[in-house]
Protein backbone atom coordinates (compact mmCIF):
# COMPACT_ATOMS: atom_id res chain seq x y z
CA UNK A 1 0.00 0.00 0.00
CA UNK A 2 1.23 3.38 -1.22
CA UNK A 3 0.84 6.79 1.07
CA UNK A 4 0.80 10.35 -0.04
CA UNK A 5 2.20 13.18 2.47
CA UNK A 6 -0.43 13.21 4.93
CA UNK A 7 -0.30 9.85 5.10
CA UNK A 8 -3.25 8.55 3.58
CA UNK A 9 -3.32 5.71 1.55
CA UNK A 10 -2.85 6.54 -2.69
CA UNK A 11 -5.43 5.35 -4.65
CA UNK A 12 -4.61 3.16 -7.99
CA UNK A 13 -5.69 6.32 -9.74
CA UNK A 14 -3.28 8.50 -8.23
CA UNK A 15 -0.44 6.33 -8.59
CA UNK A 16 -0.72 6.10 -12.02
CA UNK A 17 -1.39 9.99 -12.49
CA UNK A 18 2.50 9.91 -10.82
CA UNK A 19 3.50 7.80 -12.90
CA UNK A 20 2.71 9.92 -15.81
CA UNK A 21 3.88 12.66 -14.29
CA UNK A 22 6.82 11.36 -14.37
CA UNK A 23 7.08 10.24 -17.59
CA UNK A 24 6.29 13.18 -18.84
CA UNK A 25 8.96 14.94 -17.12
CA UNK A 26 11.38 12.26 -17.94
CA UNK A 27 10.43 12.89 -22.15
CA UNK A 28 11.08 16.73 -21.78
CA UNK A 29 14.71 16.00 -20.32
CA UNK A 30 15.50 14.09 -23.07
CA UNK A 31 14.08 16.08 -25.66
CA UNK A 32 15.89 19.15 -24.08
CA UNK A 33 19.28 16.73 -23.74
CA UNK A 34 19.06 16.23 -27.58
CA UNK A 35 18.39 19.75 -28.62
CA UNK A 36 21.52 21.08 -26.69
CA UNK A 37 23.56 18.81 -28.60
CA UNK A 38 22.54 19.54 -31.81
CA UNK A 39 23.23 23.19 -30.83
CA UNK A 40 26.25 22.27 -30.09
CA UNK A 41 26.92 20.54 -33.15
CA UNK A 42 25.95 23.21 -35.29
CA UNK A 43 28.42 25.72 -33.50
CA UNK A 44 31.34 23.46 -34.00
CA UNK A 45 30.23 23.34 -37.27
CA UNK A 46 30.33 26.98 -38.08
CA UNK A 47 33.46 27.59 -36.35
CA UNK A 48 35.81 25.02 -38.12
CA UNK A 49 33.74 26.39 -41.80
CA UNK A 50 35.77 27.81 -43.82
CA UNK A 51 35.11 31.74 -44.77
CA UNK A 52 33.19 32.02 -47.82
CA UNK A 53 34.02 34.30 -50.45
CA UNK A 54 32.26 37.19 -50.75
CA UNK A 55 33.69 37.66 -54.56
CA UNK A 56 34.90 41.50 -53.92
CA UNK A 57 38.46 42.12 -54.28
CA UNK A 58 40.49 42.20 -51.14
CA UNK A 59 42.24 45.62 -52.09
CA UNK A 60 40.91 48.83 -53.73
CA UNK A 61 42.71 51.81 -55.14
CA UNK A 62 40.65 54.34 -53.03
CA UNK A 63 41.03 52.32 -49.70
CA UNK A 64 44.21 52.41 -47.48
CA UNK A 65 45.60 48.83 -47.79
CA UNK A 66 48.80 46.93 -46.88
CA UNK A 67 50.81 44.82 -49.35
CA UNK A 68 52.09 41.45 -48.63
CA UNK A 69 55.65 43.18 -49.94
CA UNK A 70 57.42 46.08 -48.25
CA UNK A 71 55.13 47.73 -45.16
CA UNK A 72 53.68 50.81 -46.42
CA UNK A 73 53.52 53.54 -44.25
CA UNK A 74 50.17 53.81 -42.06
CA UNK A 75 47.64 55.91 -43.88
CA UNK A 76 48.89 55.26 -47.15
CA UNK A 77 46.61 54.08 -49.98
CA UNK A 78 47.47 51.84 -52.92
CA UNK A 79 46.70 51.76 -56.76
CA UNK A 80 46.44 48.13 -58.72
CA UNK A 81 46.46 47.10 -61.64
CA UNK A 82 46.02 43.39 -61.65
CA UNK A 83 46.30 43.99 -65.60
CA UNK A 84 49.29 45.19 -65.85
CA UNK A 85 50.89 43.56 -62.45
CA UNK A 86 51.84 46.78 -60.76
CA UNK A 87 50.49 48.09 -57.38
CA UNK A 88 51.61 51.70 -56.50
CA UNK A 89 51.48 53.20 -52.88
CA UNK A 90 51.18 57.33 -52.44
CA UNK A 91 50.54 59.32 -49.69
CA UNK A 92 47.51 60.21 -47.64
CA UNK A 93 45.77 63.14 -48.98
CA UNK A 94 46.92 62.20 -52.64
CA UNK A 95 44.86 61.22 -55.46
CA UNK A 96 45.75 59.14 -58.58
CA UNK A 97 43.70 58.71 -62.07
CA UNK A 98 44.07 56.31 -64.52
CA UNK A 99 45.04 58.26 -67.95
CA UNK A 100 45.82 56.22 -71.01
CA UNK A 101 45.52 52.59 -70.90
CA UNK A 102 45.62 50.80 -74.14
CA UNK A 103 47.06 47.01 -75.13
CA UNK A 104 50.69 48.32 -74.55
CA UNK A 105 50.73 50.89 -72.11
CA UNK A 106 49.11 52.19 -68.92
CA UNK A 107 49.54 55.57 -67.64
CA UNK A 108 48.74 56.60 -64.07
CA UNK A 109 48.82 60.57 -62.23
CA UNK A 110 49.52 61.12 -59.13
CA UNK A 111 48.94 64.98 -57.83
CA UNK A 112 48.25 66.33 -53.83
CA UNK A 113 45.29 68.21 -55.51
CA UNK A 114 41.94 66.66 -57.54
CA UNK A 115 42.89 65.83 -61.28
CA UNK A 116 40.54 66.85 -63.69
CA UNK A 117 38.92 64.24 -65.57
CA UNK A 118 39.85 65.69 -68.82
CA UNK A 119 43.67 66.46 -68.66
CA UNK A 120 45.07 69.31 -70.69
CA UNK A 121 48.16 71.15 -71.06
CA UNK A 122 48.71 72.37 -67.87
CA UNK A 123 50.86 70.87 -64.75
CA UNK A 124 48.15 69.14 -63.32
CA UNK A 125 50.00 66.28 -61.75
CA UNK A 126 53.28 66.11 -59.39
CA UNK A 127 54.30 62.08 -60.32
CA UNK A 128 53.29 59.99 -63.60
CA UNK A 129 54.02 56.74 -64.13
CA UNK A 130 53.85 54.61 -67.20
CA UNK A 131 54.23 51.06 -67.34
CA UNK A 132 54.92 49.45 -71.33
CA UNK A 133 55.27 46.43 -72.76
CA UNK A 134 58.61 46.53 -74.31
CA UNK A 135 62.23 45.76 -73.52
CA UNK A 136 64.56 48.17 -71.47
CA UNK A 137 66.81 48.73 -74.42
CA UNK A 138 64.28 49.65 -76.60
CA UNK A 139 62.86 52.60 -74.06
CA UNK A 140 66.42 54.05 -73.65
CA UNK A 141 66.23 54.82 -77.05
CA UNK A 142 63.06 57.48 -76.26
CA UNK A 143 65.66 58.98 -73.86
CA UNK A 144 68.46 59.46 -75.98
CA UNK A 145 70.09 63.46 -75.63
CA UNK A 146 68.73 63.59 -72.54
CA UNK A 147 71.44 64.27 -69.80
CA UNK A 148 71.76 61.35 -67.85
CA UNK A 149 72.05 61.31 -64.35
CA UNK A 150 73.68 58.63 -62.01
CA UNK A 151 71.45 55.75 -61.18
CA UNK A 152 70.19 55.67 -57.72
CA UNK A 153 68.91 52.32 -55.20
CA UNK A 154 65.81 52.86 -54.00
CA UNK A 155 64.35 49.91 -51.68
CA UNK A 156 66.80 47.64 -53.33
CA UNK A 157 66.38 48.48 -57.03
CA UNK A 158 68.08 50.26 -59.39
CA UNK A 159 66.91 53.41 -61.21
CA UNK A 160 68.28 54.90 -64.17
CA UNK A 161 67.36 58.51 -64.21
CA UNK A 162 67.40 61.23 -67.19
CA UNK A 163 67.07 65.09 -66.90
CA UNK A 164 65.25 67.28 -69.78
CA UNK A 165 63.88 70.98 -69.57
CA UNK A 166 60.37 71.28 -70.32
CA UNK A 167 58.85 73.63 -72.54
CA UNK A 168 55.61 73.70 -72.22
CA UNK A 169 56.28 73.95 -67.86
CA UNK A 170 59.40 75.50 -67.83
CA UNK A 171 60.75 73.53 -65.49
CA UNK A 172 63.25 70.40 -65.18
CA UNK A 173 61.74 67.60 -65.56
CA UNK A 174 63.49 63.78 -64.48
CA UNK A 175 62.83 60.53 -65.67
CA UNK A 176 63.54 57.18 -63.67
CA UNK A 177 63.18 54.22 -65.69
CA UNK A 178 63.38 50.47 -65.01
CA UNK A 179 63.26 47.60 -66.64
CA UNK A 180 61.56 44.01 -65.67
CA UNK A 181 60.96 40.90 -67.71
CA UNK A 182 58.62 41.86 -70.41
CA UNK A 183 57.78 45.74 -69.61
CA UNK A 184 59.48 49.18 -68.40
CA UNK A 185 58.22 51.17 -65.56
CA UNK A 186 59.03 55.44 -66.10
CA UNK A 187 58.17 57.59 -63.53
CA UNK A 188 58.47 61.55 -64.42
CA UNK A 189 58.69 64.62 -61.78
CA UNK A 190 59.40 67.86 -61.86
CA UNK A 191 62.93 68.51 -59.61
CA UNK A 192 60.93 69.80 -56.46
CA UNK A 193 58.90 66.49 -56.06
CA UNK A 194 61.89 64.37 -56.86
CA UNK A 195 63.34 65.98 -53.76
CA UNK A 196 60.75 65.13 -51.50
CA UNK A 197 60.07 62.28 -49.03
CA UNK A 198 57.22 61.62 -50.51
CA UNK A 199 58.53 60.65 -53.92
CA UNK A 200 61.08 58.50 -52.85
CA UNK A 201 58.35 56.47 -51.08
CA UNK A 202 56.11 56.42 -53.94
CA UNK A 203 59.30 54.48 -55.60
CA UNK A 204 60.67 52.59 -52.72
CA UNK A 205 56.97 50.91 -52.15
CA UNK A 206 56.16 50.44 -56.22
CA UNK A 207 55.40 46.64 -57.17
CA UNK A 208 55.91 45.08 -60.30
CA UNK A 209 54.97 41.10 -60.92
Amino acid sequence: MCYNQDGEAKTAKEDSMHLKNRRVMFLGLLVLAVLLLLGAGCKREEASAPPQDSGQPVFDASEPAQDNGPEIPEGWRVYRSPQWGVSIAYPPGWYSREANITSGELTVFFDSNPIPVELTLEPVFAVGVTVKREMIDSARVAYTGLESLPAVVIGGATWERYRYFSDLLEQNDVVYLRGFDDRVVSVVADETTVASTNFTSILQYMEVQ
